[in-house]
């Protein structure tokens, strides 16, 4: 169940990068999967959707959307993750 929602999700994200309901649907997701490795699966989901997107390349998040998601990024980070990693994504 969760597997082919994730691919579902994959594939809206490589067509519309730049919807950021599809990125937290994603992260939701992940989230909710829970599990010892669960930031390791949310963690480059956020890096991906915070990510400035390249210079003539596919259109990604407007800026105050990536801010917002870092935001939450740092949130999650602390749930789930280690002291380095909130370390490394304030």
């Amino acid at each position: 169940k969760h597997d082919r929602a994730r691919d579902v999700l994959n594939t809206a994200l490589s067509v519309a990068p730049h919807l950021r309901h599809v990125w937290e649907a994603a992260i939701h997701l992940e989230l909710s999967r829970g599990g010892a490795d669960t930031y390791a699966r949310v963690s480059p989901l956020f890096e991906c959707a915070c990510a400035e997107p390249p210079e003539g390349g596919p259109a990604g998040l407007p800026e105050k959307d990536r801010e917002e998601l870092s935001q939450r990024w740092v949130e999650v980070a602390d749930a789930h993750g280690t002291a380095a990693d909130v370390a490394r994504v304030e």
